[in-house]
């Protein structure tokens, strides 16, 4: 049965991805806004900070924010990774 739920949900994703396709620069703006704001450190007048975090640990959300910030021109280089 387990199987069975596997392949069942390993095809409503793909299905799910193919009716997405591919994201437009706006969309990816609105995206990464988004997880920005759930998943990222915030600029508080208590709390100044010059850099961002995002903190997840899905690999798909990491890559989506990565493509958030090439398209905001952030030089790779100046990308950290901890783990």
């Amino acid at each position: 049965m387990n199987e069975l739920r596997s392949r069942v949900r390993q095809r409503t994703k793909a299905v799910a991805a193919s009716e997405i396709g591919t994201m437009t620069s706006r969309e990816l703006f609105l995206t990464g806004v988004a997880l920005y704001w759930a998943e990222g450190t915030k600029d508080k007048p208590h709390a100044r900070r010059e850099r961002v975090a995002f903190v997840n640990s899905d690999p798909d959300m990491i890559r989506l924010f990565l493509a958030w910030l090439d398209l905001l021109s952030v030089e790779r280089g100046r990308i950290g990774y901890a783990w």
